[in-house]
C-alpha cells in the first residue's frame, strides 16, 4: 500500500508531500509487479555476472492476472525499470505455476538483491528474449521440456537435438526435477545433435547435468554425452570404477581416463553433475568432478594422456547414448536427465555450487514479495482550487476513508465508481478540495486498476 501525507499550512499556504522510497515503474501498460528476493547466503561468490537464474514459483496472482500466454511476464532490474532478459521454459496458466530462466547481470551475496516480476499487460508481446539469457560463453542448454520429437538448444548455437527411438517423451516438474526430463529406457533411446562448429575441438570445457539414473545404463557404461573424442557416462563395471561418473579424452598415443570417487553416483535420485576439462593441460590437468555442488575427488586411470588431442569434429554430438540404435557401439544411459549443457571454458566453484543451490530446491534460494498495482502519484494540491485526477470512465479510484482526516472535503465527479470506504460515489475525476490547516492522508490499495491515469 503507498500512502501520501499532504500537509497544508494556514499560516504559508504551502504544501509538503512526502512518499515512501518506490523503485520506479516499466511501463504503464503493465498493471501489476513482484518483488523477488534472492536469499544471498546460498550465493557462493559476490558479483556473479551474467547468472541465470531460476524461477521456479506457482503464484495464484499469475493465473487471475498474467495473459493465458504468459507473453506479458517481463522482469526488471531492482530499480523497477531496466529489462532483464528471460527465458520462459513452463507456464501452466491455469494454477499459476512458472518455471523461467532470467539473466541476472551481477548476482551479489552481500545483501538479498531484489528484482521484479511484471504482469497484466492485455495484448502485450512476447517479452522473453531467451538466446539473452545465455551469455556467449554457453553453447548449449538443453531444457528437456519440448514436446514432440526435437529438444531445442535455448543458446544463440541452435544445438537442436533430435530423438531417436522416443526416449521417454516429456514428463512432469515433479519427475522432471525442474520444468521437464527425458527418459531413457538403457536399451536404444539418445539424442542426436547435428555436428556444429561451435562445439567441436574444445580446449577447455564444462558439462554439466542433471541425472536421475535407474541403472548404470546399458552395459554399465551408460552414457551422459558422447562426441567420440570425449565422452560423459556413469559406470559401475569393477572394483576401481564402481557407482561412479567417468570421464574419457581420446589422444592420438595415450587417452585419458578420469573417474570421480567410488560411490558417489547414487541411482534413484537427482545428482546435480558437473565436470571440467582443460585439454591443453591434458598431460598434468585430471578432470575436475563435482556433485550436487560440491569438489569430488578425482583419478586418473592408466598412464599420462599423451600426443595430439583427436579431433571430434566429424561426429554428432549424442547424449543419452554413445551411437545409432542397433550399433555394437550403443551404451544407453538408463533413468532421467535434463538441463543438459555445455560451456565454453571451466566453470568455476562458486558458480557451481551457486547454480545447484538455485536449481536445488528454488524455493530457498528466493522469495516473492507481495504483489503492487500500478498507482498514480496526486498531483500537487493548491489552496483553494481543486486539482483533478483525470481517469478512464471504466477505470476504479480507491481510496481508504480510514486514512482521510480532515472534516471538510469533497469528491465530485459525473462518470465512473469512486469507492470511498464503504460509500460509493460516481466521478470521472477524483478531486479533492482541501481546507487550509488539514492533514490529509490518501492511501492507494494494492491491485487497483488505473488504466491510463498515469
Amino acid at each position: 500500500m503507498k500512502t501520501y501525507h499532504i500537509a497544508l499550512m494556514a499560516a504559508l499556504l504551502a504544501l509538503t508531500l512526502v512518499q515512501p522510497a518506490y523503485a520506479g515503474w516499466y511501463d504503464t501498460a503493465w498493471v501489476y509487479r513482484k518483488n523477488i528476493t534472492f536469499n544471498s547466503s546460498l550465493i557462493a561468490q559476490d558479483g556473479l555476472s551474467d547468472f541465470p537464474a531460476l524461477i521456479n514459483i506457482s503464484d495464484s496472482s499469475l493465473s487471475t492476472f498474467a495473459e493465458p500466454s504468459g507473453d506479458d511476464i517481463l522482469f526488471t532490474d531492482s530499480d523497477g525499470t531496466t529489462k532483464l532478459d528471460h527465458e520462459i521454459e513452463n507456464f501452466t496458466y491455469s494454477i499459476g505455476t512458472l518455471v523461467a530462466w532470467v539473466r541476472i547481470p551481477n548476482l551479489y551475496n552481500t545483501t538479498n538483491q531484489t528484482i521484479y516480476m511484471y504482469f497484466n499487460s492485455s495484448g502485450s508481446p512476447n517479452q522473453q528474449n531467451r538466446t539473452g539469457v545465455w551469455n556467449a560463453s554457453w553453447l548449449a542448454v538443453w531444457h528437456f521440456s519440448d514436446r514432440g520429437a526435437r529438444n531445442n538448444d535455448s543458446t544463440r548455437y541452435n544445438n537442436n537435438g533430435t530423438r531417436f527411438n522416443g526416449v521417454g517423451g516429456v514428463l512432469t516438474s515433479q519427475d522432471g526435477g525442474i520444468g521437464g526430463a527425458n527418459n531413457f529406457d538403457g536399451a536404444d533411446d539418445g539424442i542426436n545433435v547435428t555436428q556444429n562448429a561451435v562445439i567441436n575441438n574444445l580446449k577447455q570445457f564444462s558439462l554439466v547435468a542433471w541425472v536421475n539414473a535407474d541403472t548404470y545404463g546399458e552395459s554399465s557404461f551408460g552414457r551422459i554425452m558422447d562426441k567420440q573424442s570425449w565422452l560423459l557416462f556413469v559406470g559401475n563395471t569393477n572394483s576401481t570404477t564402481k557407482q561412479t561418473t567417468r570421464m574419457n579424452i581420446d589422444f592420438a598415443t595415450n587417452d585419458g581416463f578420469y573417474n570421480a570417487a567410488n560411490n558417489t553416483m547414487r541411482t534413484n535420485s537427482w545428482q546435480h553433475t558437473v565436470v571440467t576439462y582443460n585439454v591443453s593441460a591434458a598431460a598434468t590437468t585430471n578432470a575436475t568432478f563435482y556433485r550436487n555442488g560440491s569438489l569430488i575427488a578425482t583419478f586418473r586411470d592408466g598412464v599420462l594422456p599423451s600426443g595430439a588431442y583427436v579431433s571430434d569434429a566429424a561426429f554428432n554430438l549424442v547424449i543419452g547414448n554413445s551411437d545409432a540404435p542397433g550399433s555394437s557401439l550403443a551404451r544407453t544411459f538408463d533413468g532421467k536427465m535434463t538441463e543438459v549443457r555445455i560451456y565454453n571454458g571451466t566453470l568455476n566453484p562458486d558458480q557451481i555450487k551457486t547454480e545447484y543451490n538455485n536449481q536445488y530446491v528454488p524455493s530457498t534460494f528466493i522469495s516473492v514479495g507481495g504483489g503492487e498495482a500500478l498507482t498514480c502519484n496526486p498531483p500537487p494540491l493548491n489552496q483553494g482550487n481543486p486539482v483533478n485526477w483525470t481517469i478512464e470512465a471504466s477505470d476504479n479510484c480507491v481510496i481508504d476513508g480510514k486514512s482521510i482526516q480532515v472534516t471538510n472535503i469533497f469528491i465530485q465527479g459525473s462518470s465512473g465508481t469512486v469507492i470511498f470506504r464503504n460509500s460509493n460515489v460516481t466521478a470521472t475525476d477524483c478531486r479533492i478540495q482541501p481546507n487550509a490547516g488539514s492533514l490529509i492522508t490518501l492511501a492507494i490499495e494494492a491491485f487497483v486498476n488505473w488504466g491510463n491515469a498515469c
